[in-house]
């Protein structure tokens, strides 16, 4: 199961720790360097750690770099938000 959880959005939700518990992969989109301290302050216990992949928003060169140097240093994974890419959302 993926979990997309929307770590400081407008609307103030909270993410719940169950589901991060019962996840097998958290997908976050990182546009800023905040977007990473967002994802690590969900202090996700190393029982549960599910795959981390981080998406860079829009695909934006700032962002893909960020996202590559976060994964590598982390053992994360980098994928791409493929809505935007194909331009449906």
């Amino acid at each position: 199961m993926t979990i997309s959880p929307k770590v400081g959005t407008p609307g103030g939700l909270v993410v719940l720790d169950e589901p991060l518990r019962r996840g097998n992969e958290i997908k976050h989109c990182v546009g800023k360097p905040a977007d990473i301290e967002k994802l690590l302050a969900l202090n996700i216990p190393r029982e549960f750690m599910p795959i981390i992949w981080l998406q860079p928003l829009s695909q934006s060169r700032k962002a893909t770099k960020l996202c590559i140097q976060e994964a590598t240093a982390c053992d994360w994974r980098v994928s791409i938000q493929t809505h935007k890419l194909l331009g449906v959302g």
